[in-house]
């Protein structure tokens, strides 16, 4: 019954801790659409429309009679989706959006919104990750949101979006480095694969370099796995399926990702 009683109280304070958390990212992505209030197109001008045209590329394609490549943006060329950021993550919401009657300036705003409260969400999780003092938590919370805040105002908005969904790459990464068994190093390790990868195909740039500067040192903690047997694997029906799981997942995505931007 103790037990039961502390599996109990542990789901009701992560239940507890998530709500928080996207309440605090829902009124932090509220602050950086704030000249959307007013009336005004986020982030630059001529950027955004490229964005909202390469978002509705995506509605064309599964719901109209769109060409997978073929953006139309930048016509007569053909097969330019990889000339910028593909927008993968709030493409993804925007096309239902789309789907259920919203206009274009409007799925592309809510989209952009929601997508911004994923990437506060991971921040916040990072810093209780990484910090236990309520002061500090907040006092970084609120540096960490003023870059992308002003991005979304004035600058290329991908890179605002980019910045925030960083923060699930090193909060996964910090688990990799901190894994306490095989099973975990290799959950993780993937679960990395798969976020940097998806985060490259919605914002380039900050993935690129969250790349540059974390997988390297991973080097150091591939120790981590050196005991580890094949007859260890053999045996372990779960962490096989796991694994040869999320490794179709990442030879799917790298796939993807080469077709669209070295091809």
């Amino acid at each position: 019954m103790q037990q039961i009683t502390t599996r109990a109280l542990i789901k009701t304070s992560t239940f507890k801790q998530f709500i928080t958390n996207t309440l605090i990212s829902l009124i932090a992505a509220i602050y950086s659409f704030r000249a959307y209030f007013y009336g005004y197109l986020l982030g630059d001008e001529y950027d955004t429309r490229l964005m909202i045209s390469q978002h509705e590329h995506w509605y064309r394609l599964f719901f109209k009679d769109g060409i997978f490549r073929d953006t139309l943006y930048f016509y007569p060329t053909q097969d330019a989706l990889g000339f910028t950021d593909a927008f993968l993550i709030p493409s993804f919401i925007y096309t239902p959006l789309r789907f259920l009657g919203l206009g274009i300036l409007e799925a592309w705003s809510l989209a952009s919104f929601l997508t911004l409260t994923i990437g506060f969400l991971g921040w916040l999780y990072l810093i209780d990750y990484l910090i236990k003092n309520k002061i500090l938590k907040i006092a970084l919370f609120l540096n960490l949101i003023l870059l992308p805040a002003w991005v979304a105002q004035f600058e290329y908005f991908p890179n605002a979006i980019g910045y925030t969904l960083i923060s699930w790459i090193i909060l996964v990464y910090l688990k990799v480095i901190n894994s306490p068994n095989r099973h975990s190093f290799f959950l993780n390790i993937n679960l990395l694969i798969l976020i940097l990868l998806i985060t490259a195909l919605t914002s380039w740039y900050p993935a690129a370099f969250m790349t540059i500067t974390l997988i390297p040192t991973l080097v150091f903690f591939i120790k981590k796995i050196h005991n580890i047997k094949y007859n260890d694997y053999k045996k372990d029906k779960f962490f096989i399926k796991i694994l040869s799981y999320l490794v179709a997942n990442v030879v799917l995505l790298i796939t993807w990702f080469i077709f669209i931007y070295l091809n």
